[in-house]
């Protein structure tokens, strides 16, 4: 029944992604259809004890899935992102995007995920509109590089900005006013606020239509170096209020949700980040610094994550061939504080499960077998977490 479900879901979208907009192609104002997708296929080895035992432990006794995320152990196929974008007219353009996704945490078949959905109207170069599910406006990577294995250097997605643990809001349904200022020749000034609904009670959840209360605020600013190649400075942030349930302290905890246990906290996030892609290398960094205050919560927790990527750009029969080198680091809160790892298990109950700190190293090198295709052969080195200390990948990443 489940699979047969999933065939007529997947029938479904094929229908809006080629017939509506094949119908709307035949009318005199559309300007045009675009068609786009991209995904990605690894092989890869692990071998060695687990980076940190406690981690280990904590995860098989109150982890979420059977093994840690993105292990890249075996063959693994990552999924399909459909993009299709409708140009209505020159200031109107309708965007979707769905992934076929493969769960990343060894457990069941594919799942289906809407990851954009909204409308864009472009107004002036100083002030534009977007409204419905978007990528929440912060930093750089959740913009740009969310599970794009096509557009990235590395091998292993970007951990931090996985929907699928929650630690920052990556989507969120809402309007954005965005637009760009030039300064001079060389410098401008790009601005994104934006208004929406906030997070859910499980911060990993997909909420398309709810009746809960909450807002979120976010906010990004960016200084945009003109030349040849992408340099862009910025920093961006988000207030959100996030309704959640009092009692879960400790991983493995388990509450019915009563009226009594509802609480408001509110997520606040600091984001300041530098990207660069010039003719000899790229480099990339970006930090993020979350709180979360409430009269629910107890003590000052915090949850910090650092990303630092270099890539030095040479040339193999005029293809790209670049060397590089990244490092991520997570820390979370103690029992992961009052929001991370709390999950709706059904039956009116919820459990905090575990989600574990991050410190890993890793080196490889990506060559551009063409414009749709990038393959990467990385070493991943494991300090922290769950994880076993080394893993060898092989992934051909391609787009369209």
């Amino acid at each position: 029944m489940a699979k047969t479900t999933f065939l007529k879901t997947v029938a479904c979208i094929t229908l809006l992604l080629y017939i509506v907009p094949s119908a709307y192609s035949q009318r005199e104002d559309v300007v045009r259809v675009r068609f786009n997708g991209f995904g990605d296929i690894t092989a890869g080895q692990n071998w060695g004890g687990p980076a940190n035992g406690t981690s280990d432990s904590l995860f098989k006794a109150y982890g979420e899935d059977s093994s840690p995320k993105g292990t890249h152990q075996g063959i693994n196929l990552q999924g399909l992102d459909l993009v299709n974008t409708v140009f209505l007219n020159e200031n109107l353009t309708v965007q979707s995007e769905v992934n076929l996704q493969v769960p990343r945490g060894g457990t069941g078949g594919p799942e289906l995920d809407v990851e954009r959905m909204y409308v864009d109207y472009k107004i002036h170069n100083k002030f534009n509109v977007q409204a419905g599910l978007i990528f929440t406006p912060i930093g750089f990577i959740n913009r740009n590089l969310y599970s794009r294995a096509w557009l990235m250097n590395s091998v292993h997605m970007f951990r931090f900005v996985e929907e699928e643990y929650g630690f920052v809001p990556n989507h969120f349904i809402g309007t954005t006013a965005y637009g760009s200022f030039n300064l001079n020749e060389r410098h401008s000034l790009k601005y994104i606020a934006g208004l929406g609904n906030a997070r859910g009670k499980s911060p990993s959840d997909n909420i398309y239509a709810r009746n809960n209360a909450g807002y979120q605020v976010t906010g990004l600013l960016e200084w945009i170096i003109q030349g040849p190649k992408d340099f862009r400075i910025g920093v961006s942030g988000f207030l959100s209020e996030v309704p959640t349930y009092k009692g879960l302290t400790g991983y493995g905890s388990t509450i019915m949700t009563h009226d009594s246990l509802k609480a408001i906290i509110n997520e606040n996030g600091f984001n300041p980040y530098v990207h660069y892609s010039g003719k000899l290398f790229e480099f990339l960094s970006e930090y993020h610094y979350i709180t979360y205050t409430g009269s629910s919560v107890k003590g000052a927790p915090a949850t910090q994550s650092l990303v630092c990527e270099l890539a030095i750009n040479t040339k193999v029969n005029e293809k790209r061939l670049a060397p590089y080198i990244r490092y991520d680091f997570i820390q979370l809160p103690e029992n992961g504080g009052p929001y991370i790892g709390n999950r709706d298990i059904g039956g009116g109950a919820f459990q905090k499960f575990y989600e574990s700190d991050l410190s890993v190293f890793m080196t490889g090198i990506c060559y551009d077998i063409s414009s749709f295709n990038r393959l990467k052969l990385e070493y991943a080195r494991y300090f922290n977490g769950p994880f076993t200390q080394n893993a060898l990948v092989l992934q051909t990443a391609y787009g369209f």
